[in-house]
């Protein structure tokens, strides 16, 4: 038993001497999450340093605030619900494309492409989007 008329670091000992208390601290310190943990400490150490960098908070603090400007305008939901209703390989196409350099296409092309349907319905969309943009309604002419 812990004794109040010792130091803290004496009564600390006095505990780690107690095999009962030892095995109920190993208990809760010793479980898998705190095993990666410890494996993952440097790694950690510097995604941690990193974040401090007064540079990436100010990015971070940015990307927040237009997070939280998204989703009171209710772009995340819409944005969440694009993400739902695509196909994975069809999203992993469209991130794909996004990265990749930029193609010259012509008339030809264009005309080539408009034969397939889910190219004509992007169109549309795309129609529409650019119409919302330009405050023409619809974004089609009537």
């Amino acid at each position: 038993m812990v004794t109040t008329d010792k130091g803290p670091l004496d009564q600390l000992v006095e505990l780690l001497n107690d095999p009962e208390i030892v095995e109920r601290l190993l208990e809760y310190i010793v479980t898998p999450d705190t095993m990666r943990l410890l494996d993952n400490l440097p790694r950690l150490i510097s995604l941690v340093s990193k974040l401090s960098e007064e540079e990436v908070v100010e990015a971070i603090r940015k990307l927040v605030n237009l997070v939280v400007e998204l989703d009171r305008r209710g772009v995340l939901d819409q944005l969440a619900s694009l993400v739902e209703r695509v196909e994975p390989e069809k999203m992993e196409r469209v991130i794909e494309a996004l990265g990749a350099p930029p193609e010259p296409a012509g008339v030809l092309d264009l005309a080539k492409a408009l034969k397939d349907p889910e190219v004509r319905r992007g169109m549309g969309l795309l129609l529409r989007v650019l119409g919302a943009l330009s405050g023409k309604t619809g974004g089609r002419r009537q």
